[in-house]
């Protein structure tokens, strides 16, 4: 036995071996665990307080148990700028913060009046952000909003993601990431579009809490949100009006009108819930009705043209649409009507086109007057009418103008569907 353990001691890698356990073996036993000094940030909202930035963060602190969303908190810091108020944040909570979870970045309509790009120059220096997150504005407090996650017991990416990803099924509207907003922003269009979501606030049962033994924040002057009287505590709700900001050359325009949204949604080739209001309509089937039409398919092919040496947009649509609601004040009984009746008669026909006519004119106007391309029309022309385009562009001006001579014209084929 003793000659055995003479040869293994002679074996200089075993001796190596046993000098690292030795070594190692105490710094691992007691050694920190990460989920004592990381917390995740799943989200950030940045809003201007004053000349600083204030950053909140929405973070899932590793704890014991199954409930993910009892271990969400909001922390805050003011600081010059990103980098110094998320280094505040991790200073005063002593953890460092994990970005490479965070899938949205949260701006207020205020601040988006200066250049997003100063703001967003942190994130794409640091490597600490592994996502590639979505942007989003409120019009409200950044920090409201978050509030607002919190409160509905859910992550980010299950809450804010889910609202920003369906609208992408709604509008021509895309989930703008850090990545596509620096792609539009060098592009000659410079224009995109980002989702806008609001809080709001209701009174809640006190008694059934925020979910899962989280709590709410403190407010600025360090008071509980809770009610004072009746067992009821205010609850903060993400509100979704589908109001869309419009963003040229990294600064916050204004938002779309509702005829720009109309067309916007229209011309959108995977928009699935587009809803028509026809008014006034009195036919053999309807008096004095207002009609809901709902979307149920639809095909778009556009076509890039050139007229009289002037660019030319030919939208062609085949539009499936069926009746969703009818809104009569002599009652009507829709009971009444065939199923299998074609319900879109010639006056129905006509006060769609003329609706859509009034409102693509209208969206026409304003994109000309504003200077921006909601519709990226500049990258149609630009990739199948390079040539006539450029050579277009190159006769202006100021080719920035483009806009101010395109026509855009709308065939509209319908078909009811039951």
């Amino acid at each position: 036995m003793l000659n055995i353990i003479n040869k293994i001691w002679r074996n200089k890698i075993f001796v190596v071996f046993a000098i690292l356990i030795a070594i190692t073996l105490p710094t691992t036993i007691y050694r920190q665990s990460d989920k004592d000094k990381t917390i995740v940030a799943s989200s950030i909202g940045i809003e201007k307080k004053d000349d600083e930035y204030e950053v909140t963060i929405l973070a899932v602190i590793p704890k014991g148990g199954s409930d993910v969303s009892s271990n969400l908190e909001l922390f805050s810091a003011t600081g010059p700028s990103v980098a110094i108020a998320l280094d505040y944040i991790s200073l005063n909570i002593g953890r460092n913060i994990g970005l490479a979870h965070c899938d949205t970045i949260i701006f207020t309509e205020e601040l988006m009046q200066s250049n997003l790009t100063e703001i967003l120059d942190y994130f794409i220096r640091t490597a600490n952000l592994s996502t590639n997150p979505s942007l989003v504005t409120t019009p409200d407090s950044a920090k409201d909003l978050l509030n607002a996650v919190k409160s509905s017991n859910n992550l980010l990416d299950v809450s804010l993601k889910n609202i920003i990803l369906s609208q992408e099924d709604r509008t021509l509207l895309s989930n703008v990431t850090i990545d596509r907003f620096y792609r539009a922003y060098y592009s000659p269009n410079s224009t995109f579009t980002i989702p806008v979501l609001s809080v709001q606030s209701s009174k809640g049962d006190e008694s059934q809490g925020q979910g899962g033994g989280s709590n709410l924040p403190e407010d600025d002057s360090g008071s509980s949100e809770q009610g004072q009287s009746g067992g009821q505590s205010e609850q903060k709700q993400i509100k979704n009006d589908n109001d869309i900001a419009i963003i040229k050359d990294g600064v916050f325009i204004s938002k779309l009108n509702d005829d720009e949204k109309f067309i916007y949604s229209l011309l959108s080739k995977k928009s699935q819930y587009q809803k028509y209001i026809i008014e006034d309509v009195n036919d053999e089937n309807f008096i004095n009705s207002t009609l809901v039409f709902q979307e149920s398919d639809k095909f778009i092919l556009p076509i890039c043209k050139f007229e009289d040496g002037k660019p030319y947009m030919e939208y062609n649509i085949w539009l499936s649409i069926m009746i969703d609601e009818v809104k009569s004040q002599n009652n009507h009984s829709f009971s009444a009507i065939t199923s299998i009746n074609n319900l879109i008669t010639p006056q129905v026909e006509e006060l769609f086109y003329k609706q859509i006519e009034e409102k693509l004119q209208n969206t026409i106007s304003t994109m000309q007057e504003k200077k921006y391309d909601i519709l990226n029309l500049y990258s149609k022309f630009d990739a199948f009418k390079y040539r006539k385009f450029h050579d277009y562009l190159s006769s202006l001006d100021n080719p920035a103008d483009y806009m101010s001579e395109m026509s855009i014209k709308i065939n509209l084929k319908l078909n009811y569907t039951i």
